[in-house]
């Protein structure tokens, strides 16, 4: 039987990345904190941890700042894996 994949909403801090890590668990990165350098950092470190994009409740950003966030990680994670020319 496959393990559930549990989500915990709210990760904002390079702590946050290392628990879901030890505990297998997944995250929601707010969009509006995703491409904190520190965070953003700390999130490819752990390619283990799964990530999900949160809109947030108070802070939402436009279409287009989520879009922008989603694609920066994305470039980020495939600079990473691709490595030096």
């Amino acid at each position: 039987m496959r393990r559930p994949i549990i989500y915990f909403s709210g990760v904002d801090r390079e702590a946050h990345i290392k628990l879901l890590a030890q505990e297998r668990a997944a995250g929601m990165v707010n969009a509006a904190d995703v491409m904190q350098p520190e965070l953003l950092g700390t999130i490819l470190r752990y390619p283990c941890v799964p990530i999900v994009l949160d809109s947030g409740f108070e802070s939402k950003p436009s279409f287009d700042g989520y879009m922008a966030a989603r694609s920066g990680v994305s470039d980020a994670r495939a600079a990473l894996f691709q490595g030096p020319p």
